[in-house]
């Protein structure tokens, strides 16, 4: 059984070297995500992970960081965030969670709040005082986890289905 102190937060730099960690925890992030959404995943969904990695997170002109926590040699939880500038009618700038995940066996050991201390702190270097994130509204332990770490509901995304019009 491990404690909050027998972690350590690394910040990938090396996505190759990353990686093999990085698609077991996406794994088991959308393992998780796949009954509360009602979805299945593509059959080429690493590769297209992969490559929204390699766009959106390790682009050198982009500000974003990917970290994971280490117990034991093995990787129990990652995070990425990713800087958002938005010009559009308003103007705002603010860090995005994009995703994070802990292993079920490290959950409430403060894996989870460490590696959003280091965001947070990555955040306030680049002079920016606001984090977002999405979470799925099913998903009512992630919805209590946020909310005891400081985040609060702004907006709702919504969706309808649509049935097949009879001929």
């Amino acid at each position: 059984m491990s404690t909050e102190r027998d972690f350590v937060i690394e910040e990938v730099r090396d996505l190759d070297a990353a990686w093999p960690e990085l698609v077991l925890m996406l794994q088991a992030l959308n393992k998780y995500h796949e009954p509360l959404l009602g979805l299945a995943l593509r059959s080429d969904w690493t590769a297209r992970a992969r490559l929204y990695f390699e766009r959106s997170l390790f682009a050198p002109e982009l500000e974003a960081l990917v970290l994971i926590a280490h117990s034991a040699g093995s990787a129990v939880g990652f995070m990425s965030a990713y800087v958002s500038r938005s010009e559009d009618v308003f103007e705002e700038t603010f860090v995005v969670v994009d995703d994070a995940y802990v292993s079920e066996s490290e959950r409430s050991r403060g894996v989870g709040r460490a590696l959003l201390a280091r965001v947070e702190i990555w955040a306030k270097q680049l002079g920016i005082f606001e984090l977002g994130l999405r979470v799925v509204l099913a998903n009512e332990s992630g919805v209590a986890a946020w909310s005891a770490l400081g985040f609060h509901p702004t907006m709702q995304s919504m969706r309808k289905q649509l049935t097949e019009a009879s001929s």
